[in-house]
């Protein structure tokens, strides 16, 4: 796994030149904008006021020695950051020059590499060892050895000397920078090529010769046996059984030039490059088989295990098989089929695969591909799910009913046999019943006669997704949207999230003698069987474990997109390793490696912030300046593999004596403190779990005025009570006047309620037309077109319109992508919203601009306001073409857009009109048209006149040259658009 950062996660600058980690556990690097320190999930910059007056931007190392202090390392000298603060290292000279590096000596004192030789630092002074004349760049302490890396060759240190390490050849030319040991064996980088120190003398190994002209950035030898090798081209790595290979990523692919590789305490490798920020690399526990494995087709709709023992796999254009070393390989193509999508996989006892897809089945026979006749009633319907129960009978769910095929025969299961839902998406056999699980409940059935299973529950009318049979005579349920059902034999048992499950959507259902595995579009998770019989036995909560998380709010395990739902195929459990489509490629899961959620390593307050700015560091104990009364607390806890999922609580005792809620925030502020002793109290718990790891209590005392003392409220008493009497006699006049003033008082109060009232209601609307506008461009967002269309709609069946359509021009900023690399997200965003008024415009009165995503636009118009809809099309395009959208006050952004067009209701007859999404659908097919002809321009695809909303339930997508020739359609195009 790979984790990425860089300027807009708060990097000062995209060039990492070193690494390393201090006592606390921070994450420290120096990069060519300065020092920066990360938590996991925030990088902290420091300026010359934070360090004492040094100046952070010119560190070109930074190091940790044994102790857990850190050193830098400047072009002018070092400098040493301890307990004590930050100071400079007395004894280097004023001429030392640029400091390349550091490295422990034999005996606890720290040894530098400069420009003027070798230096070694104890008890706060730094001594010269050697090589006074000569450039150090590197250092490397082997037992008792110390060995420099310098112009022209690699020396050993010893007693004030130097001696040079023999080399097999000349290497005068060469400078030598980079130094590191695994498995008694030295291996030094130099500006020209990797080398070896065997037998006494410096060797360019054979396996090395790839790398005889390349200069060697960067050196590390791992815990595991790895020799990784930074380059100006990228990564490469080292071992003895797979020799020499290329390690790059999508991140750091071309010419990422590799500055710097720091190993954590956990086995974790940090690379720092010159060009493309920071990335972490770490072992997990699932992998994405996808294009670099040969699967040229990633929407992977299906998977099961085919009578070869391999893994099958169903694509949007075939079937592929995996090798043994899990490389995919195109079996069957199925792009002649009416719709080619894998919608559901199937290998039947007899040999063969049945191939269902959202448009009906196909049969395989190992080498050719059919429609048999017997199956003709399934054409044009979606296949969920197959199940065998002989060689000559099986079931067959579809989205249009349960189907028998037995010997020949081949029967309809509908309401007649007890099956009122027709969409059938589950099938399994449990205790010699048929289990079938609709869009809307779940039946059970015995000699074809089937009954509705009620339970008072959710599950009644629930889409169920998923049916596995588990030891013990129990039957899980999965549903899309409702949690988990289980069968046993006291009745059915609800597992959601008030139980503790994360998500209550459920794709696919796989099970193993530990664990039951849980899929969704959402992630993976597991429960494991013990906590199973514990819930049913005596209820309560269960506490699942994170496995996959796709990203939005997840909390736990690791960071993959996952799972694709609808059909039965949608997991397997093969050999010890779970399989799950997903519509980047097959997901591997290698349950044995998955880790347990993990808390962070350390909670602790930062720093507290008061008005005016001042601040201290986080401590024990701290008592503010008398009359601060209003603070902010700043607190982190470490955790690198996952810190999103960080969750903390807090109390400020004397202050609040329960706990906060739970709150990713990383600060909290208190106003108006009275004064007396707190203590604050902050605890944090990370992944999935319940515990909680607690911080350091701070003790904050906040000082009394004298007005505010003891002594001085009892004096102040005795003076109020000598007052009260000659204040009676005033009161008792003054009676009369004061129930006037309370009157007008009470007035006064009633007004302003009413006013409250009257901004509550304000505020009310405002948040309602917040939730339909897109925060950036103020244009109307998807859920108001929702709203707008279906309030449209309602009207127009009542008859409370007239019959005039609406028209979509759904557009796409070409190349804006470039212009944001080139320019900046902050200028793109300007330039949307530059955008987004053009679109305003266009518009009009009677029409709606909206922000579909991205940078893809709608402008939704009545029929009476378009006039002629090619007209208004070809008038958008030439706006956009001629807008002077603006960069800044000098530079124009020449912009210009692809656009689909299409009415709503679609179609002549108006069948559409129940199915918004099916204009959507067509306007994006033509889009997409535009953008790969060339773009600037629109697009219609225009339905014919005798086409019907059913011709086209199978979808546009893939299948518009079928439609298009089948005479369902044509091209409407824009006059300057190639043909």
């Amino acid at each position: 796994m790979i984790d990425h950062w860089g300027f807009p996660d708060g990097l000062p600058q995209v060039s990492v030149t070193s690494i390393a980690h201090d006592r606390m556990g921070y994450l420290w690097m120096s990069t060519q904008g300065g020092l920066a320190r990360f938590d996991g999930l925030r990088f902290t910059s420091y300026g010359a006021s934070d360090l004492n007056g040094y100046q952070p931007s010119i560190t070109d190392r930074v190091w940790r020695d044994d102790q857990g202090d850190l050193w830098l390392g400047t072009p002018h000298g070092a400098a040493l950051l301890d307990q004590a603060g930050l100071h400079p290292v007395e004894g280097l000279g004023a001429n030392v020059g640029q400091v390349h590096g550091f490295a422990m000596a034999p005996g606890g004192s720290v040894l530098i590499g400069t420009d003027r030789g070798v230096f070694g630092y104890s008890k706060g002074h730094a001594t010269r060892l050697g090589l006074a004349d000569s450039k150090v760049y590197a250092l490397l302490s082997v037992g008792s050895r110390i060995y420099a890396g310098s112009d022209g060759a690699v020396y050993e240190v010893s007693g004030g000397m130097a001696a040079a390490v023999p080399a097999d050849r000349n290497l005068g030319q060469l400078r030598f920078t980079h130094l590191a040991s695994r498995a008694g064996r030295m291996y030094v980088g130099s500006s020209r090529g990797l080398f070896e120190f065997v037998d006494g003398k410096l060797r360019q190994p054979a396996w090395a010769a790839p790398l005889a002209e390349a200069s060697i950035e960067a050196l590390h030898a791992d815990r595991d046996g790895n020799l990784w090798i930074g380059l100006i081209d990228g990564l490469m790595r080292y071992n003895a059984e797979r020799g020499l290979e290329w390690a790059l990523t999508e991140h750091d692919s071309v010419r990422a030039w590799i500055a710097s590789i720091f190993e954590d305490p956990q086995g974790d490798l940090w690379i720092g490059s010159y060009t493309t920020g920071l990335s972490r690399w770490w072992n997990g526990w699932a992998a994405r088989i996808g294009p670099q494995r040969g699967l040229s087709d990633p929407f992977v709709w299906s998977v099961a295990r085919g009578p070869d023992q391999r893994v099958w796999l169903g694509t949007a254009t075939g079937v592929w098989q995996l090798d043994a070393q899990d490389q995919a390989v195109e079996v069957i193509s199925t792009q002649s089929l009416r719709n080619s999508a894998v919608y559901n996989l199937f290998f039947p006892s007899t040999g063969g695969a049945w191939i269902g897809t959202r448009a009906g089945m196909a049969r395989w026979n190992g080498t050719t591909l059919d429609e048999p006749a017997l199956w003709s009633p399934l054409s044009g319907l979606q296949i969920n799910a197959v199940l065998e129960i002989n060689p000559s009978t099986y079931w067959i769910g579809t989205s249009d009913g349960l189907y028998l095929q037995s010997n020949g025969l081949f029967k309809r299961y509908g309401s007649n046999e007890g099956l009122s839902v027709a969409a059938v998406r589950s099938l399994v056999q449990f205790e010699e019943q048929l289990y079938v699980g609709t869009e809307q409940g779940l039946y059970a059935g015995l000699e074809g006669q089937f009954k509705h299973i009620r339970t008072g529950s959710g599950l009644d009318a629930a889409l169920v997704t998923a049916l596995l049979p588990m030891a013990g005579g129990k039957l899980v349920i999965g549903t899309f949207n409702d949690g988990i059902y289980i069968r046993d034999l006291t009745g059915y048992s609800t597992l959601g999230g008030a139980q503790g499950l994360p998500w209550n959507s459920v794709a696919n259902l796989q099970a193993d003698s530990s664990y039951l595995w849980v899929s969704s579009p959402r992630g993976v998770y597991r429960l494991s069987v013990a906590q199973i019989e514990n819930f049913l036995l005596n209820g309560g909560r269960v506490s699942p474990e994170p496995v996959l998380n796709e990203g939005r709010n997840a909390r736990g395990g690791q960071r993959l997109r996952c799972c694709n739902a609808g059909a039965t195929s949608r997991g397997l459990y093969w050999r010890g390793k779970l399989w799950f489509p997903s519509l980047n490629g097959l997901v591997r899961v290698d349950p044995e490696d998955v880790e347990a959620p993990q808390q962070p390593d350390r909670v602790m307050v930062e720093r507290i912030i008061a008005e005016g700015g001042q601040q201290w560091p986080g401590s024990a104990s701290m008592e503010l300046p008398r009359g601060l009364r209003d603070i902010t607390i700043e607190y982190t806890a470490l955790a690198f593999r996952d810190p999103e999922s960080v969750r903390f609580r807090y109390r400020m005792v004397g202050y609040e004596s329960d706990w906060q809620s739970l709150t990713d925030q990383r600060s909290v502020r208190y106003t108006n403190l009275a004064p007396g002793h707190y203590q604050f109290e902050l605890s944090a718990q990370g992944g999935a779990t319940d515990r909680f790891v607690k911080a350091s209590p701070t003790r904050i005392v906040v000082p009394a005025w004298p007005s505010e003392t003891l002594w001085f409220r009892l004096l102040a008493g005795v003076l109020a009570l000598a007052s009260l009497a000659g204040l009676t006699y005033l009161l008792r006049i003054r009676s009369l006047s004061r129930e006037q003033r309370l009157q007008r008082v009470v007035d006064q109060r009633t007004e302003e309620l009413r006013r409250a009232n009257e901004r509550l209601r304000n505020a009310n609307q405002a948040l309602a037309q917040e939730s339909f506008t897109d925060g950036l461009t103020g244009l109307k967002n998807r859920r108001f077109l929702a709203k707008f269309l279906a309030d449209w709609r309602r009207r127009s069946l009542l008859g409370e319109t007239d019959q005039e359509r609406l028209w979509l021009f759904l557009m796409d900023l070409d190349h804006f992508k470039a212009i944001n690399d080139r320019l900046g997200h902050l200028v793109g965003d300007d330039i949307l919203k530059q955008f987004s008024q053009l679109m305003l415009r266009l518009a009009g009165d009677q029409g709606h601009a909206f922000r579909w995503g991205g940078e893809e636009f709608l402008l939704l118009v009545p029929e009476s306001a378009v006039g002629s809809p090619e007209r208004f099309a070809e008038r958008v395009v030439k706006a956009v073409r001629r807008a002077d959208f603006r960069a800044n006050e000098v530079e124009r952004v020449a912009m210009s857009v692809s656009m689909g067009v299409c009415p709503y209701p679609a179609m002549a007859d108006r069948s559409d009109i129940a199915d918004w999404a099916m204009a959507m659908e067509l306007a994006d097919v033509a889009l997409y048209w535009v953008k790969t002809h060339g773009r600037d321009g629109w697009n219609r695809l225009l339905p014919a006149s005798h086409a019907r909303h059913s011709d086209f339930s199978a979808g546009v997508g893939h299948g518009v040259e079928q439609i298009i020739g089948g005479g369902l359609a044509n091209w409407q195009r824009s006059s300057d658009q190639p043909g």
